[in-house]
């Protein structure tokens, strides 16, 4: 009869400890109701990533274009954008770095069927790709500005990659859901 109290007070125990968990479990959830909810708000959460993203990017290159542009005409113009486009491809490179180390847990904790993890770490590569992507496409812009100044680029790992910075399509098409800055020059002749 003793052991049977013991298992009865153990269940009890155990009953006491699930209705604290469902509480505190109940007060933490969402106010939206998750069996109603649509999921294309992660949809809309990545696409609202990405425009964040490149409007911080955008952001800091009309901050750094005028204070170029402040420093008159010349030779120090072109080498300030030249510098300039370095520094996004540099950027362009360690996000694109990111995303692969992030790839790496994104599969970890898939393994380890962390979903909730998994989403997390993918919202985050969300935001490093688009950041990746935005550099590159401002590295792109840049190296356009400066061939049409008549400056001679090398051509960086990334460009060797992906294909020439200007006329290419391919480089366009690889390049996902990146947005032009200006319409492409096309040669005549």
């Amino acid at each position: 009869m003793a052991e049977n109290q013991t298992l009865h007070s153990r269940l009890r125990v155990l009953v006491a400890k699930t209705y604290r968990a469902e509480k505190l479990f109940a007060s933490i959830r969402n106010t939206s109701d998750v069996r109603s909810l649509n999921f294309s708000f992660i949809s809309d959460l990545a696409n609202d990533l990405r425009s964040r993203e490149w409007q911080n990017a955008h952001h800091e290159l009309r901050d750094r274009l005028n204070d170029i542009l402040a420093l008159g005409a010349g030779s120090v113009v072109i080498e300030k954008i030249e510098v300039l486009r370095e520094e996004f491809l540099a950027k362009h490179r360690s996000e694109k770095r990111d995303v692969e180390r992030g790839l790496g847990a994104v599969t970890e904790s898939g393994a380890r069927e962390e979903f909730a993890q998994m989403l997390r770490f993918s919202l985050e590569l969300i935001r490093l790709k688009a950041r990746a992507q935005v550099y590159k496409a401002i590295a792109d812009e840049l190296s356009g500005i400066l061939v049409a100044s008549g400056r001679r680029l090398a051509t960086t790992e990334d460009e060797s990659e992906e294909g020439p910075l200007l006329g290419q399509e391919e480089a366009a098409s690889s390049r996902g859901k990146v947005v032009a800055l200006r319409p492409r020059i096309s040669s005549v002749g």
